[in-house]
């Protein structure tokens, strides 16, 4: 049953963080405006680096509110770093080695 809800619940994390990597009005939009206003150049690597950060801070949260740091050892904490990692690697191709 636990591999079945860490299945499903990855399956849904990847799904809304590819909707965040995807979105180009976030880009467009709010991204750009707020690389201005705090004069960061506004560049491939510098956009990739902050959707990471918003993935990786919406995985956070959706494992809070899923309550998984109550539940360490029957499913995976997706609160975790390394579990975290596992879906910013997955969605941005990267390899653990």
């Amino acid at each position: 049953m636990s591999n079945d809800i860490n299945n499903s619940v990855e399956n849904i994390l990847l799904h809304k963080a590819n909707l965040i990597k995807g979105s180009v009005a976030l880009k467009e939009r709010h991204i750009k405006n707020l690389f201005k206003e705090y004069r960061i150049d506004y560049n491939e690597n510098n956009v990739r680096i902050f959707l990471m950060g918003a993935v990786d801070a919406m995985v956070y949260d959706m494992g809070c509110a899923l309550d998984f740091t109550k539940q360490k050892g029957n499913i995976n904490d997706w609160t975790s770093y390394e579990m975290r990692k596992i879906i910013i690697n997955k969605l941005w191709e990267i390899s653990n080695g």
